[in-house]
């Protein structure tokens, strides 16, 4: 079987684990920060991943955590509405779309690695900060002086570097990748206490600025 690593164990990381778990492997999560906790803003879960989290059994769970979206509106920042269409099933697929906040979706993710990889299938306080590839396989190093307990370096098969905007995976891979490049779209998100309309559905509300980039 494959020793597989991933750096990172956010909602991608974590997702990506259940999946090879689903396969018949076991791989080992290193995540950078010593603790893992309920951060972020909310996200929008298209249904696509809404089919994701349901072909992993966590469906039951993520509606709890969820809203269900009917409609997606879009707005100018000074109130003109620029598009709106129906959600998910409403717009006839085979899933939900739905809201979440990100960190009670990484939260719920975290839980079901734990319960089906074992509390030891996640090193915390573990950021990548290089690898080396051979013909056999990968050595991953890390910084654990958050963790002196965890390893500097580990060897596997695989490397899945999931770990985020400032990646160390996919900048040594991809070194062209490293900086992000501004696109000359700013969306504003926000939230307001609202009566329903139309469908009575919930409603996701942007705001989008076009500035000429530099």
């Amino acid at each position: 079987m494959l020793d597989i690593v991933i750096i990172g164990a956010g909602p991608a990381g974590l997702a990506t684990a259940l999946r090879l778990h689903q396969q018949g492997f076991r791989p080992r999560l290193f995540e950078a920060v010593a603790e893992i906790k309920p951060l972020g803003v909310g996200v929008d879960i298209k249904p696509y991943a809404v089919r994701e989290i349901t072909e992993l059994g966590l469906y039951d769970a993520f509606v709890d955590i969820s809203v269900e979206a009917k409609e997606s509106i879009f707005y100018t920042g000074y109130g003109q509405q620029i598009f709106a269409e129906q959600c998910g099933r409403y717009m006839g697929y085979d899933h939900d779309q739905r809201f979440v906040h990100r960190g009670r979706l990484q939260m719920m993710l975290y839980k079901a690695v734990q319960e089906r990889l074992g509390n030891d299938a996640i090193t915390l306080g573990c950021r990548c900060d290089g690898f080396e590839q051979d013909e056999n396989g990968v050595t991953v190093h890390f910084d654990n002086h958050l963790n002196p307990d965890a390893p500097q370096s580990v060897r596997a098969d695989v490397v899945i570097g999931v770990d985020g905007i400032r990646s160390v995976v996919r900048s040594k891979l991809l070194p062209e990748s490293a900086r992000s490049h501004f696109s000359g779209l700013t969306l504003y998100r926000g939230v307001t206490v609202m009566p329903p309309f139309k469908t009575g559905g919930s409603i996701f509300t942007s705001a989008i600025r076009f500035v000429r980039g530099r």
